[in-house]
Order: structure tokens, then sequence, then C-alpha cells
């Protein structure tokens, strides 16, 4: 809700979107107990609680549409995740399996020269 002082040139607005209509009133402390203020605040305060209980009734949908697909861990396939992956993601992949490689590795070979065999 935005007002703006009688007579005020049109040139210092920012624009005349639909979303944004300037209410042209005598700004002072007067306007405020105005029968016509009063319609106007009602009327966008019903607004504003319209489109905040849509958005909380989409976002309630929204979280239970995301509760009814969430999967079982256990059905999910290795190739299912590796397939889904970006690249990013496919790099860090192929980072960790090689550093876990190279850690059994290496255990191995320290563990080779530890208990040599016989």
């Amino acid at each position: 809700m935005t007002f703006v002082q009688t007579g005020i040139k049109k040139q210092g607005m920012l624009s005349n979107r639909l979303e944004w209509v300037p209410i042209e009133i005598d700004l002072s402390p007067d306007v405020l107990r105005t029968e016509e203020f009063r319609q106007i605040f009602d009327e966008w305060l019903r607004r504003v609680t319209r489109k905040a209980e849509l958005k909380s009734k989409e976002e309630l949908k929204s979280r239970e549409e995301l509760k009814s697909k969430e999967l079982d861990i256990d059905d999910i396939k290795i190739s299912t995740v590796l397939t889904q992956l970006n690249t990013k993601q496919g790099w860090a992949a192929i980072a960790m399996a090689f550093g876990v490689v190279s850690g059994v590795a290496t255990t191995a070979f320290k563990l080779g020269q530890t208990f040599p065999s016989p």
C-alpha cells in the first residue's frame, strides 16, 4: 500500500505498474481517521490476508507432495544415484573412490611390510 501526497509530480514516481498503484491523498494525521482511509486499509488488509492464506495452502500442498514422493533408501540402486549426479558431484565421487582405493592399498602395503609372508 503506497500513499502519495496529492499534487506530487508523476515523474518522481518509480513506475505505474499494476501491482504498484499509489493512492493520492492529502497526507496528514487526520487522514488516518477518515472513512475513506479505513475502507482502503481494510481492502488492502483483506488482499494481503487472502494472499498469505493461499501461499500457506500452496506450501502445505507442496510439502505433502514431497512427503508422498519420498523414497526408501532400500529401493534406490547405486546406478540410479550415479546417473543423477551433476559434473561437480561426479568428479567428487571419482576422487572419493580414488581416495578409498589408495587408502586400502597403502594400508595393505604397510601391513605387508610389517608382517612378511612365511
